[in-house]
């Protein structure tokens, strides 16, 4: 019963052929001129993050950059400024022998004070790390997308997916279901 529903599904999936990039008008395509370099496109983005795919004309990636770019600074910031609030707090509870009442921080041990500060300056030294794994992949990302402006890709592109049913010749023999998929170029 598992096997026919399964197949049922199949049918009813993949009954319809998918077809990719089916031109209803002509539209006007911007082209690459001669001039334009994936090195050109690497360097402009390793100076100005977000300035390679504006480059490349793809305007629609610059807000991921930017909101990733000042998403991760944002959190450098905030872990370096707990960072060094709370490793403040500890190192005046190691030098004075007297409790400060009145403060946010009385209600830590020593113990948890340092613990707290550990944490921020990990947390902060992890900003970094994803802050430059960012950097190097808007500028990797640009030199792709530069390198593929050149690329061009037909408007008769389709993908066919049809099920199969393979039944036993035998009666011992199961029978077995399966997808085909065809790609036409």
């Amino acid at each position: 019963m598992l096997r026919l529903f399964s197949f049922l599904l199949l049918v009813f999936v993949f009954s319809n052929s998918a077809h990719g990039q089916t031109e209803l008008q002509p539209q006007k395509k911007w082209r690459p001129d001669s001039t334009h370099t994936p090195k050109k496109a690497a360097l402009l983005s390793a100076i100005f993050p977000g300035a390679g795919q504006a480059y490349n004309h793809r305007y629609w990636k610059m807000p991921l950059v930017y909101g990733a770019m000042c998403t991760s600074v944002y959190f450098i910031i905030d872990n370096h400024k707990n960072y060094t609030k709370f490793r403040t707090a500890y190192l005046d509870r190691l030098d004075s022998a007297t409790v400060h009442t009145g403060t946010e921080f009385e209600i830590y041990p020593e113990n948890g004070l340092r613990t707290i500060s550990d944490a921020y300056l990990r947390r902060k030294d992890l900003s970094f790390i994803i802050t430059g794994i960012f950097y190097v992949v808007q500028i990797v990302d640009a030199t792709v997308d530069a390198h593929f402006l050149h690329f061009d890709v037909g408007n008769d592109l389709s993908l066919q997916a049809m099920p199969e049913y393979h039944p036993s010749a035998g009666t011992t023999q199961a029978s077995t279901m399966g997808l085909r998929l065809m790609l036409k170029f």
